[in-house]
């Protein structure tokens, strides 16, 4: 009689043992797997912001007139701003990715991540300047932060700016 229970002794430490196996192996496998989630969105935001970046400066050089048009421009996570003759993307994401405080320059992307107030949040920024370029027009029916998927059309409008002498190029979002 002993060896019946015995048998189920067994079977309920071997199920704990499993439990506490799996348990373990997530827990020190899921922020390696968010770090990597948040690593491939960065890389798809950079190549969607130098193209975005491409255009602008292409549409600038060709002269009034000239559009080019991205659709689809996808947005999957984070928010997409067009302000301040600036484009930037910034996300919130509890990996640190980069050092603190320090910015990098690739090409003409400029990527930092500062801490935010709360513990263990980053807040990781991507963005281009267009101050020597040309002045960004936002032509939009949406608001800023921009999230989601969207056509994009950049234009020259033309037009120079009194101020600045730069051209105008309009970026209308639908």
């Amino acid at each position: 009689m002993k060896k019946k229970g015995d048998i189920w002794i067994s079977a309920v430490l071997y199920l704990g043992l499993g439990v506490l196996a799996l348990t373990l192996i997530l827990t020190a496998g899921m922020p390696l797997v968010n770090k990597l989630q948040d690593k491939n969105v960065i890389a798809q935001t950079k190549t969607l912001i130098f193209t975005f970046d491409e255009n602008v400066r292409g549409v600038t050089n060709e002269g009034p007139g000239s559009k080019r048009f991205l659709s689809p421009f996808e947005v999957s996570r984070g928010d997409f701003y067009v302000e301040n003759n600036r484009v930037r993307w910034t996300m919130k994401t509890p990996v640190k990715l980069m050092e603190q405080d320090i910015t990098i320059r690739e090409g003409s992307l400029i990527l930092a991540e500062n801490e935010t107030i709360i513990v263990d949040e980053y807040l990781m920024n991507i963005y281009a300047d267009y101050d020597n370029i040309a002045v960004l027009n936002l032509v939009s029916e949406y608001d800023n932060p921009f999230q989601g998927t969207f056509s994009v059309a950049i234009k020259n409008t033309g037009t120079f700016d009194p101020v600045s002498d730069l051209p105008i190029v309009d970026i209308e979002i639908k």
